[in-house]
């Protein structure tokens, strides 16, 4: 209570007692760090009952979060409260996305899978929910947060959402290595989800000796165990694994999240980081860094309720890129990282980073070449953000260290690093002018992850206030709150 939380408790007896604990945090930096692709053509519902939560004070949280989410982005959201509402305003408004909850969902399956066809139902739910077979409505599991939401603003209602379906790694040989048996029986669950055979070792002697025994495609190593910790485990596997001449995957899975921590790891020689406890879209993305595009599939069911597989990625197009990139010095986890592991996201960066080359480096040579320094500090100040948010970190330093020099007019600076800057931006603008599109848009845009648009934004809570049939239909405020726009 005095740090603003509620707890709640469910207890059933002979089964067991479930302690929810929910905590708000503070905003230490209130920069956006994510972008809505086209906001002005998106109109959102709401169909989100909280009155259905008994305590005032869940009540209370829920309505906080949806209206700092909906102003945050600078949107409006048209909301109801009941089925009758939503059938009353759906005619008179173009919705493109309408986020339910589960029982809200239920409350008429029909008529929500019938609005599917032609817009965005995006259903809240927990991991237990199970909408109709074939559903054309996205589930959202919870928790309910700010990168999902964007996920699925940035998903057109004409895009075809079940193409892509669920990722799998059936018959993936899976070893995870743990001194916490708890951990264990939590990775063997996650893992098991995704098709993976699991195999379990409590110690860094336990595993290579199961590697010398057995093959695996990927190991997920903790980090801190007794007597041999996870780095020396995976440097004995991959010395064994080299002297008989195979390759497997060696993740590390642990709590120590600093972000010095990952860079620590990878210097070692994992293939990946993973921090505990999981989040479902750091692994998977790299699950699909790591494994062969032949062993990720990935599975939805068509409207009979039929298993229906997707194509991955032809010839690899995408590995082959990030190979590139990484031989560079791009750090594309980074990048990924600053996209929130969004695939389609982070390309679209790439495209957009390798849109007209030739004019982009026409004037850097003419700024520099005439001491144009004011036009020169505005073109490298472009290259520093927009390459770290790929993650070429030494190409954007290096623009940094030119920015400020070139507002100093520090001449001896700018002739030490302008050298430096011109072949890594160019090798960099070749490489991906070779692997994205690359079409010619107007220049001087620096990509920056802020929404566009001032106006104000709430939620916009509908009452009809007529019930006549033969009347229209006119919507007002249902309540009078400061709050509501």
């Amino acid at each position: 209570r005095s740090m603003d939380g509620f707890l709640t408790v469910e207890s059933t007896p002979g089964q067991g007692t479930t302690v929810h604990v929910s905590l708000p945090q503070a905003i230490v930096d209130p920069s956006p760090c994510m972008t809505l692709a086209d906001p002005d053509k998106l109109v959102l519902g709401g169909f989100l009952h909280f009155e259905k939560f008994p305590h005032p004070s869940v009540r209370e949280f829920y309505n906080s979060m949806v209206k700092n989410m909906v102003q945050g982005l600078r949107l409006t959201m048209h909301r109801v409260e009941t089925i009758d509402s939503l059938k009353k305003l759906m005619p008179n408004l173009r919705m493109t996305h309408l986020f339910v909850g589960a029982e809200e969902y239920k409350s008429d399956v029909d008529y929500m899978e019938e609005m599917a066809k032609d817009r965005i139902i995006a259903v809240v739910a927990d991991d237990d929910f199970e909408p109709r077979r074939g559903t054309r409505c996205r589930i959202m599991r919870k928790p309910f947060y700010c990168f999902p939401v964007i996920s699925i603003l940035n998903t057109s209602p004409g895009d075809q959402m079940q193409s892509i379906g669920r990722m799998y790694c059936r018959g993936v040989r899976a070893l995870v290595v743990d001194d916490e048996p708890m951990n264990l029986l939590v990775a063997d669950g996650l893992f098991k989800s995704y098709g993976m055979e699991v195999v379990s070792a409590e110690s860094g002697f336990e595993a290579i000796r199961l590697c010398n025994e057995q093959d695996f495609d990927i190991i997920f190593m903790d980090h801190m165990m007794p007597e041999m910790d996870g780095i020396e485990a995976m440097k004995r596997i991959r010395a064994d694994r080299k002297r008989d001449h195979k390759e497997m995957a060696i993740v590390a899975l642990t709590a120590n999240a600093v972000s010095s921590a990952k860079e620590m790891f990878l210097r070692e020689g994992f293939d990946g980081f993973v921090s505990k406890p999981v989040d479902i879209v750091e692994l998977e993305r790299v699950l699909k860094r790591v494994l062969p595009k032949t062993m990720i599939t990935y599975e939805y069911e068509d409207e009979e309720g039929e298993v229906v597989l997707s194509e991955p990625d032809e010839e690899g197009e995408g590995e082959d890129l990030f190979g590139r990139l990484h031989a560079l010095g791009v750090d594309t986890d980074k990048g990924l990282g600053y996209c929130q592991g969004d695939m389609d996201f982070y390309q679209k960066l790439l495209d957009e980073y390798a849109k007209t080359p030739a004019k982009k480096l026409a004037d850097l040579r003419s700024f520099y070449e005439g001491a144009d320094w004011k036009n020169y500090a505005i073109r490298v100040h472009a290259i520093k953000s927009t390459s770290k948010m790929i993650g070429a970190m030494e190409l954007s330093e290096t623009a940094r260290r030119l920015e400020d020099a070139a507002k100093k007019e520090e001449t001896d600076i700018l002739e030490k690093e302008h050298p430096k800057l011109m072949p890594m931006y160019e090798e960099l603008m070749q490489v991906l002018q070779k692997d994205t599109a690359g079409e010619t848009t107007e220049e001087g845009e620096v990509l920056e992850f802020a929404p566009s648009g001032e106006g104000e934004s709430g939620i916009l809570e509908f009452t009809p206030v007529s019930d006549e049939p033969e009347d229209v239909l006119e919507f007002a405020p249902a309540a009078e709150g400061g709050d509501e726009v």
